[in-house]
Formats: structure tokens, sequence, C-alpha cells
């Protein structure tokens, strides 16, 4: 808006005045505005540069193997699981050799064609009857149930009469070829 034109509407001087004031207030804030979208296009325009040159196909081939190999390791997470929860019930089985026991109960489960589960508690499914056709198959590789009996052999007393132990070499010898006085 020009002065002159509310000049020519017969305005008065201070009333001119505030109106240009007010009009250049709201002109201001429109530049500012315009200028922030200015920056804001010029930063958008600064990244997309940062893409140029980018073979998408490329990229979505590595975020194909990159989720391929999560899977792969998620699946040898959950095997190592399993793993560990058998090998855990069968040390509280009191299993003497553990490593062969797994081993053994594998090979049967693939046998089978069946594979150990885990359940939602992170126990091994049907962990009692796998236990039990392992402690009937190798009976001898848990520990009994009941306590072991200990047989105790003592040494006979010493003779009181009996003199010490030689001491050194030569009373070793001398012991042994002299004659005793019985």
């Amino acid at each position: 808006m020009k002065r002159e034109f509310l000049e020519g509407l017969g305005l008065e001087k201070d009333v001119i005045d505030q109106i240009m004031a007010e009009n250049g207030k709201d002109i201001n804030r429109e530049k500012n505005r315009a200028d922030n979208v200015q920056t804001q296009l010029d930063e958008a325009k600064n990244t997309l540069k940062g893409f140029e040159g980018v073979n998408v196909e490329e990229l979505s081939g590595k975020v194909t193997t990159a989720e391929q190999q999560v899977a792969a390791l998620q699946a040898e997470l959950a095997a190592e699981k399993t793993a560990a929860a058998v090998r855990l019930g069968l040390i509280q089985a009191k299993a003497l050799d553990v490593d062969y026991l797994t081993y053994k109960l594998t090979e049967k489960l693939k046998a089978d064609g069946k594979t150990a589960e885990l359940d939602e508690a992170g126990k091994v499914k049907d962990w009692d009857a796998l236990l039990d056709g392992l402690q009937k198959q190798f009976p001898t590789q848990f520990e009994g149930s009941g306590s072991k009996k200990i047989e105790e052999h003592k040494l006979p007393d010493s003779d009181k009469d009996a003199h010490a132990e030689p001491a050194t070499l030569a009373d070793a010898l001398r012991d042994f070829y002299e004659p005793k006085n019985d």
C-alpha cells in the first residue's frame, strides 16, 4: 500500500502513519514466513542431493541380506536356548555325561523327524517323557536316586613296639640289612 493512495482518500497524516506502520508489520511478518519456507526448501534440496547416485536396488538387496542374516541369527539363538535347556535338564537329573546324552537325544529326535522345542516358560516341551526315555536307555549315565554306600577300609592299627620310619637313606639301609632283635 502506498502513502499517496491513503492521502488521496483524505486521511489525516497520523492515521496514515498508523496504517503504514501496521502494514509494515504485516509485510515483515510475511517476509519472515517466506524466508523460513525458503530455508526449509534449501535444506530439503541439500538432503536430496545426498541421495543422488544412490542405487535403490542395491540398497534393497542389502536390506534383504540383512533381514536374512537376522532370521538366521534368531534361529541359531533359538537352537542354542533349546540346547541349553536340554543340558540344564540333564544336569538337574544328575546325568554323568551331559554332552553324550545331549548328542544321543538329538540323534533320536532327528531319527523320529522331530526337534526339541521350548514352551512359553523356556522349558523343553515333553521333557519328562524325553528324560524318562534317556534314563531307560542309558541307566548307567545317571547317578542313582539312592545314596551311595561307601565302604570304609581302615588300615590296621600300627604296632606300638615298632620303631619310627627311618629319617635318612643310611638308616633305611641299616634297618634292612641288620638282623632284627626280636
